[in-house]
């Protein structure tokens, strides 16, 4: 009986050790993925003299020419609308 009890606990134990290996490398993984994904952001983050390049009622094709084509081309060739309420406004 002690002999069961020594050998389940052997392998409680190693399944512990492996369980926490996995959660660090999966931690560090994660991490790696998050740093990559925050310089890309900031390589492609607009700036405030880029933001004030951009006026309101300006066509997509006037943004284009002051700030130049965008990194992203998920929506290449959409027309995009985005309407801007006054504050205070529904």
């Amino acid at each position: 009986m002690r002999m069961v009890v020594k050998i389940a606990l052997g392998v409680l134990l190693a399944s512990l050790v492996l369980l926490a290996g996995c959660a660090v490398l999966f931690g560090a993984f994660v991490t790696e993925v998050d740093k990559g994904v925050q310089q890309e952001d900031h390589r492609s983050a607009i700036t405030r003299a880029d933001a004030a390049k951009v006026r309101r009622g300006m066509s997509e094709r006037q943004v284009v020419r002051a700030l130049g084509k965008p990194r992203d081309t998920q929506f290449a060739g959409e027309r995009h609308t985005i309407k801007i309420r006054p504050a205070g406004r529904r």
